[in-house]
């Protein structure tokens, strides 16, 4: 049996909320008790992980109750992204890919010019209600470089108006796009295209019709930056964090890209830092290697001021196991870390990808752990993101080479700790990948990649194309 073409069994459940209790012992930072659990010889009773106790009724990305499986709205049988089949006859329900919340009408897919394929894109909502996108391509003199960041002004119902803005090319893909008052801000990591060309670190601001409005502001002009994550609130600006062969330090902007001097937070041994808003500050968290010779990394947490400067001692999480992709996110008062490790009871040569999640309060005290997912490694952790009123939403893919099977998911954590049933979208022939999320609970909207045509390579075709659809509570 497969849920959402990941293939759980009851013993591969049995020894994930096993590691529960063991990453729960060895944890010296978290003084609260071990959970409380239940196992039923020959059924599973389904665990939710929240605020350190299991709870019967829910688990991971859906439910799993005695014998049939449940994930989002994909039940044991013939039902699939949120079409139920019977026989021959397919009757589509009002809800599409989860319980009682998902999305309600077709996909729309986005008009953009280049030469394709198109990956990584990013997408903000203007004051206007029209939307700015920025995404990654190829140009027609260059069809084999996917890396020349565009950026295109959407109307309401995300038509194209006027033409793309070339904006550079981002090295690795490393960009970040953000909605202002007047318009946006894209930060991204340059990448030498020719020799009057300087890798490092570029602000540059734009109006609501993406009319470019000062030159590119070089913040960094290294050859070091390995990664880069930024974030922006307005009345506050915008804060740029940078890890360096050897330091993590953050740099403030303001709306017209002017920078202060840079903040270092951490040296040595450390990478992959991301920032959030916390309402009258900003919180920096990245991954921090315990040894000089370990391939998991512990997780460090420092809370800034309005204008970059630490004012508190870094926290750090040990035991977490990190090893993949790292995400912060700040709501009503909490912090959600959301990050990717290895399952240590797989027998795979390739062990199995879990997504883990802890809830933090304002003193950066624990006050909830999960696994949000598990899956093998092609699972691949998006971003976690704040969704008012109340909800973290965490997203993530599963996209096998060739793409088969791929699957896109959106889980979702409550303050107190619940995880709701999970929104679901896959399709057996394509693949779909680079999700993001926008809005609030009642009005979120995703973007994502999908090549109608993958290839058996894993690389992008042709017919690359980004696509949006609303994310919302279903009618009853």
């Amino acid at each position: 049996m497969k849920v959402n073409s990941i293939p759980l069994s009851c013993i591969r459940a049995m020894l994930i909320l096993s590691y529960s209790f063991y990453i729960l012992g060895c944890d010296s930072d978290d003084p609260s008790p071990t959970m409380a659990g239940e196992m039923m010889a020959g059924d599973m009773v389904a665990g939710e992980m929240m605020a350190g106790d299991m709870m019967a009724g829910e688990v991971m990305a859906g439910d799993m109750v005695a014998g049939d499986m449940v994930a989002g709205d994909m039940m044991a049988g013939d039902m699939m992204a949120g079409d139920m089949m019977a026989g021959d006859m397919m009757t589509g329900p009002i809800c599409r890919g989860g319980q009682n919340y998902g999305y309600t009408e077709d996909f729309s897919t986005l008009s953009l010019s280049g030469a394709g394929p198109f990956t990584a894109p990013q997408m903000v909502e203007l004051s206007d209600g029209t939307w700015m996108i920025s995404w990654l391509t190829a140009i027609d003199e260059s069809p084999s470089d996917i890396n020349y960041l565009h950026l295109q002004h959407l109307d309401a119902d995300f038509q194209a108006q006027g033409e793309a803005v070339q904006v550079a090319r981002a090295k690795g893909g490393q960009y970040k796009l953000h909605g202002t008052s007047n318009g946006v801000v894209l930060v991204w990591v340059n990448q030498r295209s020719e020799l009057l060309n300087n890798e490092g670190v570029y602000l540059q601001t734009f109006d609501e019709m993406g009319v470019a409005q000062n030159e590119p502001l070089g913040v960094n002009q290294s050859f070091n930056v390995t990664s880069i994550h930024s974030a922006w609130a307005d009345g506050f600006g915008g804060i740029l964090v940078m890890s360096e062969a050897q330091k993590i330090s953050a740099i403030t902007f303001n709306q017209m890209g002017l920078a202060s001097a840079p903040e270092v937070l951490a040296q040595s041994n450390n990478r992959s830092p991301v920032v959030a808003f916390t309402g009258g500050g900003w919180s920096v968290a990245w991954l921090t290697r315990p040894s000089a010779d370990s391939r998991e990394y512990d997780i460090s947490v420092a809370t800034l001021n309005d204008q970059g400067e630490a004012i508190s001692e870094v926290r750090t999480f040990s035991e977490v196991k990190a090893s993949g992709k790292l995400s912060l996110a700040y709501g009503n008062g909490i912090y959600s870390m959301a990050w990717t490790f290895p399952d240590p009871t797989s027998l795979d040569p390739l062990p199995r990808q879990i997504i883990g999640m802890r809830l933090l309060d304002e003193t950066l005290n624990e006050i909830g752990r999960f696994f949000v997912m598990d899956g093998t490694t092609d699972l691949t952790l998006h971003e976690v993101s704040w969704v008012p009123p109340s909800l973290f939403a965490i997203s993530w893919s599963q996209s096998p080479l060739g793409g088969a099977e791929s699957i896109l998911g959106v889980s979702r954590i409550n303050q107190l700790g619940q995880v709701l049933p999970s929104v679901i979208v896959n399709h057996e022939e394509h693949l779909y990948t680079e999700l993001s999320l926008r809005g609030n609970a009642s009005a979120l909207r995703a973007l994502f990649t999908a090549d109608l045509n993958p290839q058996p390579t894993g690389l992008f075709s042709s017919e690359t194309v980004v696509m949006t659809a609303p994310i919302a509570p279903c009618e009853e």
